[in-house]
This record gives structure tokens, C-alpha cells and sequence, in this order.
């Protein structure tokens, strides 16, 4: 499954692209555009539009201030890595669990369909711990544990973070879109919710060969 290329995702659609060739790019002062994990991105991206605790306005800004974890080759978030860069992931299922293998930094979720409690004591990870369950053909996961970081861009949430995904398939497309809802009661004032949406792809699915460009 992968974001198709120019469509809801970082990538710009070739129509723009050609019609733009030999142009010099706009400067940031001239179209507005910041850098993706600079303090003004996280102030214009999320800080206003998700309002924050006075705790989780001064993580913000401290993570504004942090190099993007991509180029280290490290996940970015439990959010934004499904799509980010118009990955392909993979989705694969047994009798007990469903495994969500993202198509970026080696990112590998485990949602476990025999459990309907999280563990006691559980100590926070990348990943988290996630349960799910169905709802006719509607996947619902629930996901706690997650290492506080980034969300998505310009958010970062807390070790508090209490996630609901809900996967839907369109039989006649066959687009999986995920509708979430990310609460924390540490850093969020109100839940930040969302929706992304990817079509299965025309390239298999291959393990993330990133070039660590933190080491340059």
C-alpha cells in the first residue's frame, strides 16, 4: 500500500514539475514554506490548530529545534511514517495478530487481536502496544507506550499518548484509509484527529535502504 505519487502526499505532481523546469525554486521569504522541523514549522503547523498545555508548548519548541530524526534514519512518528514520502508499506495477518511493516526506517507496528487489555507496567517503545479489534470490516486499534516524540510534523506528544486508528478498506478501489484520533492528557488541551489514505501499489514492498546523511 503507498500514497499515490503527487496525491496527498510530499511529492509534487509531474504536470507541476514539467511546467516548472528551468525555473529557479522560490525562495522560503517568498512562498512562505519553512523547513519541516523548524521552530516556525511546529508554530504554524500544529501549535494553534492542536492547542497545547504550557508542558507540551515547551516540548515543541524544544523538538522545533532538533534535527529532522529522517536523516538520522530514525522513525519520525507513529502518524506520520505510514505515509511520509510516499512509502510502500506492507500489511500482513495470522490468527492472532496483524503487522504493519512501514515502507520507511524499518518501522514495524505489531497489532495483537487476542489481547483486549494492555499490559500492566508497560514500558514505553517506538511502537507502543496495540490492540485491535473488528467492527464489521472496520479495523479498530488502540495504541498506548508510545516514546514520547514527534506525532506528526510539528507535534510532538508525550509518554500520555492514547491512540485510536480505525483502517477501512474500499472494496471497489481498494484505498485503505486510516482515521485517527491521538489524546494527551500531558501535552494536548483537545484530541488532534486526521485521516490519511493509500492504494496499494505497483512496486513490491522492500526494506528501507536509508543513507544516514547525519554522518556527512
Amino acid at each position: 500500500m503507498a500514497d499515490p505519487r503527487g496525491v496527498n502526499g510530499a511529492l509534487v505532481p509531474l504536470s507541476e514539475a514539467q511546467a516548472g523546469a528551468g525555473n529557479t525554486a522560490p525562495s522560503a521569504a517568498s512562498t512562505g514554506v519553512v523547513p519541516l522541523f523548524s521552530p516556525a514549522a511546529a508554530s504554524r503547523l500544529f501549535i494553534g490548530r492542536v492547542p497545547l498545555t504550557e508542558a507540551g508548548q515547551a516540548a515543541a519548541t524544544a523538538a522545533a529545534a532538533q534535527p529532522n530524526p529522517s536523516m538520522r534514519c530514525e522513525p519520525i512518528g507513529i502518524l506520520q511514517d505510514w505515509s511520509y514520502d510516499s512509502p510502500v508499506n506492507r500489511i500482513t495477518q495470522d490468527e492472532k495478530t496483524i503487522k504493519l511493516e512501514y515502507g520507511k526506517f524499518d518501522y514495524a507496528r505489531t497489532i495483537h487481536l487476542d489481547q483486549s487489555a494492555h499490559p500492566a507496567n508497560l514500558e514505553p517503545s517506538v511502537t507502543g502496544h496495540s490492540i485491535g479489534r473488528w467492527e464489521n470490516d472496520v479495523l479498530i486499534v488502540h495504541t498506548v507506550g508510545v516514546r514520547a516524540g514527534p506525532l506528526t510534523r510539528g507535534l510532538v506528544h508525550s509518554e500520555a499518548l492514547d491512540l485510536t486508528e480505525r483502517f477501512s478498506l474500499d472494496p471497489q478501489t481498494q484505498a485503505l484509509t486510516r482515521e485517527f484520533v491521538a489524546a494527551d492528557a500531558l501535552f494536548f488541551r483537545e484530541p488532534y484527529a486526521g485521516e490519511d489514505v493509500v492504494h496499494p501499489s505497483n512496486v513490491p514492498y522492500e526494506p528501507d535502504a536509508c543513507d544516514d546523511r547525519s554522518l556527512r
